[in-house]
């Protein structure tokens, strides 16, 4: 859960096989010469001066509020296998997508176990690979399935509402805007060797709409000069606020 001086999304972070509640109190730092606000191909960047904001004080408490999960535990309902990610409804109900068993499991707002959605399989509702969830206005669950090449939309109870195949789409995580947009990044700008310059860079962000067609692309990848260093240098993930702003996190370049 992050508690700042604004409105902000709840989130859990997962570590090993176990779903941690963590709360963050940030205080606002003021702006000045310590910040450089630009827009660099259509993308708002700050930077900060060497060293963070805040230098070696950073304004951040951590505080530990609620675990899901044990990696001993003996109640199969809260033992994951490779947990990848995870979405939150308005209610606060939970989803946990539990990739290595191939299921999706829910819990209260409490932490309390309330059900588990799909299972191993090729049919409506079942899953081979799952690498992304999240929640639409509705309380739906939009469920990617890297294997299979499709997302299921699914109510909040597992029924399947709809099935979208992605083949010509190399997809990992996805995450939706409240137009019902979905936004996800670009295998393809992992690695940028070999793109003639006759050819448009493919970007690093892509805006896709109910049909998965794409509708604004944006974010150029960095030419580091070797393909590995460009494949890493360019690796990225991503979330969205509640007033729609994708946040995007350069672990290699050390930015957000």
């Amino acid at each position: 859960m992050i508690r700042t001086n604004r409105l902000c999304r709840t989130t859990i972070a997962a570590l090993g096989f176990a779903f941690s509640f963590v709360a963050f109190l940030i205080s606002r730092p003021s702006t000045g010469a310590a910040q450089t606000i630009v827009t660099e191909n259509g993308v708002r960047v700050v930077h900060n001066k060497k060293g963070g904001l805040w230098d070696d004080n950073p304004k951040v408490v951590i505080e530990l509020v609620q675990t899901i999960g044990n990696v001993d535990t003996e109640d199969e309902n809260l033992a994951f296998s490779s947990p990848l990610d995870m979405a939150v409804d308005a209610a606060g109900s939970i989803f946990i997508l539990d990739s290595g068993n191939q299921r999706i499991q829910v819990f209260g707002a409490d932490g309390k176990y309330l059900r588990t959605i799909g299972r191993r399989g090729q049919g409506p509702g079942e899953f081979e690979s799952l690498s992304s969830i999240a929640v639409d206005p509705k309380g739906n669950l939009h469920v990617l399935d890297d294997a299979q090449k499709r997302i299921q939309v699914l109510t909040p109870r597992g029924e399947v509402l709809k099935t979208v195949t992605t083949p010509k789409l190399r997809l990992d995580r996805l995450r939706l805007l409240a137009s019902g947009s979905m936004v996800t990044r670009s295998y393809e700008a992992f690695g940028i060797r070999g793109v003639s310059v006759e050819k448009a860079q493919p970007k690093l962000v892509k805006i896709l709409g109910p049909d998965l067609e794409v509708i604004r692309e944006f974010g150029e990848p960095f030419d580091y000069g070797d393909e590995m260093t460009d494949r890493i240098g360019n690796s990225w993930y991503f979330d969205i606020d509640g007033e729609d702003h994708i946040c995007l996190c350069f672990v290699y370049q050390n930015r957000v």
